[in-house]
């Protein structure tokens, strides 16, 4: 008998999605130049869109994930609890490492220094202009919190 905590189709799916998305984005950004991939992405906009990753990134927000893992522990879910709260602490800590030893500028500083800024399409007219654009930490508390749920049966 196997263990669906760990057989289960749909979890070797998603992990092989994971591994295929992986895969794909690495031979883009290591084929591609930052115009190339940028421009493609940032033309692919809908008001639907906006409205969606205006306030969906806060889904990626630190706090979101701890005061999610502190639902889970007062709902006797104590071990998902903390494994998003250490899943977000583990991740913060990665990305802001990554951050600080290689800087790179956000899409309005980096096309300003080449006088493109004005071609980017702006949610709400906004336009970040600092640094430490890559990693994305929303994302990557996102994907840490979605990925860690997925394999949760707490």
């Amino acid at each position: 008998m196997t263990n669906w905590k760990y057989h289960h189709p749909l979890k070797n799916a998603f992990t092989i999605g994971m591994i295929v998305l992986g895969i794909i984005g690495l031979i883009l950004i290591f084929l591609g130049s930052k115009e190339n991939l940028f421009w493609p992405l940032n033309g692919q906009h809908t008001v639907a869109g906006d409205l969606l990753f205006k306030y969906g990134t806060y889904l990626g927000d630190g706090l979101v994930m701890i005061l999610l893992g502190l639902i889970f522990i007062v709902m006797k879910k104590k071990k998902t609890g903390i494994l998003l709260i250490l899943s977000f602490l583990l991740s913060g800590l990665l990305v802001q490492v990554i951050k600080r030893t290689k800087p790179e500028p956000r899409p309005g500083r980096y096309f300003s220094a080449i006088h493109m800024a004005d071609r980017i399409h702006r949610v709400d007219g906004q336009l970040l202009m600092g640094n430490n654009s890559f990693p994305s930490g929303h994302t990557t508390t996102a994907f840490a919190l979605f990925s860690l749920l997925s394999f949760c049966n707490d």
